[in-house]
């Protein structure tokens, strides 16, 4: 084993307690939040959200891959709320028992779309298929 790669592993092994230390405050701040009810979990969640989104955009850039503006972000958050146990019981003005992730996923496509009508870039298709996987990726799935 090279000199270097034993520096690489041994510097990886001195940060583990740091790492055991970190996940347990970050799982002890999850179920503090989850204790606290939704509105926490819901602003947490967006948090998560906009972060995991502004990580995708920066390694999608840096790979060269063409991708969305900044309403990903807006339409993140909108999916996020979309996806509360609130919107499916219904209240005021929404009814009960429609798939709102799916209405926003659909309203965010069809914006791509045609922002991409509108100022099409050099790789039209690539861009929406990257905007649509960033949006389904993270959002979707959190």
């Amino acid at each position: 084993m090279s000199e270097t790669a034993r520096d690489q592993k041994s510097s990886a092994f001195s940060t583990l307690p740091q790492r055991i230390i970190s996940s347990l405050i970050a799982f002890t701040g999850v179920v503090l939040l989850i204790w606290l009810g939704w509105p926490t979990l819901t602003l947490m969640l967006i948090a998560a959200t906009l972060l995991g989104l502004h990580e995708f955009r920066s390694m999608a850039r840096r790979k060269g891959m063409p991708i969305g503006g900044r309403s990903i972000y807006g339409f993140g958050v909108l999916m996020i709320l979309a996806s509360e146990p609130w919107m499916k019981s219904g209240f005021w003005f929404v009814p009960a028992n429609v798939p709102w992730r799916e209405i926003v996923m659909w309203l965010y496509f069809t914006w791509v779309m045609t922002v991409e009508v509108i100022r099409p870039s050099e790789r039209p298709l690539e861009r929406i298929m990257t905007s649509l996987f960033g949006m389904l990726y993270i959002p979707f799935l959190l």
